[in-house]
């Protein structure tokens, strides 16, 4: 579950901050801000940490997790 939170956190908003020097100074474009990759890293982070948790969710409900856990091969 923290997994997820940090996941979002740290691409949503982490991500989204150092892109800026990355854009505003590697890539010179100096008319972005600091928080203009922000909405979109979120936005993108969230979708697929929602899919992440379906396909999670589904994996362990099958079994399929705990047989990759356990290393068998055949599944």
């Amino acid at each position: 579950m923290f997994a997820y939170f940090g996941e979002v956190f740290g691409t949503g908003i982490i991500g989204g901050l150092v892109s800026f020097p990355v854009a505003a100074f590697i890539m010179g474009n100096l008319k972005v801000s600091l928080f203009t990759f922000v909405i979109p890293f979120l936005i993108s982070t969230s979708v697929v940490t929602i899919i992440a948790v379906v396909v999670v969710n589904a994996m362990q409900k099958t079994g399929v997790l705990n047989r990759i856990k356990e290393g068998k091969n055949d599944i």
